[in-house]
């Protein structure tokens, strides 16, 4: 296995992975509340970055960021999920209780209102997804092994 220098991240990969972990460590089985204005913003900030980049034709439709290494990949515009309204939604109960629980092995399913995202671990988990897409990234010759390609 490879070890890559460099972190390719397209918005469609980014997308994918944020949608792929929030609905993962969502309670409800349809995902968290409004994960699709969580992503309309993602690809607004993305887009919008000044470390975004083109490769030549063919690929030139497809806008990449490249970290340059792979300690990079908690890049600041990952952590920026972090204060968006709607991500930190994610980590209240809806049913308004505060402090711990106890729950054994005899209780029945816990209610999904009575439950959160660790946005910690989501933002921990994208990354990890990330890096392990670069691996099967083929950086040397900068293509990008992504469904736009």
């Amino acid at each position: 296995m490879s070890n890559p220098k460099n972190v390719i991240v397209t918005i469609s990969v980014l997308r994918g992975y944020i949608a792929r972990w929030a609905v993962q460590l969502s309670p409800y089985d349809t995902g968290p509340d409004n994960l699709d204005k969580v992503l309309t913003e993602v690809t607004r900030r993305f887009n919008a970055s000044p470390f975004l980049e083109r490769l030549a034709k063919p690929y030139h439709h497809t806008p990449f960021i490249q970290l340059l290494s792979r300690r990079s990949v908690l890049h600041p515009w990952l952590q920026a999920l972090l204060d968006m309204p709607e991500v930190v939604a994610w980590n209240q109960r809806k049913n308004g209780r505060d402090g711990h629980g106890v729950t054994s092995r005899f209780d029945a399913p816990p209610e999904p209102d009575d439950a959160f995202i660790d946005l910690d671990a989501l933002v921990q988990n994208i990354a990890s997804s990330l890096l392990v897409d670069s691996l099967d990234c083929d950086c040397k010759s900068n293509r990008l092994m992504s469904a736009r390609t």
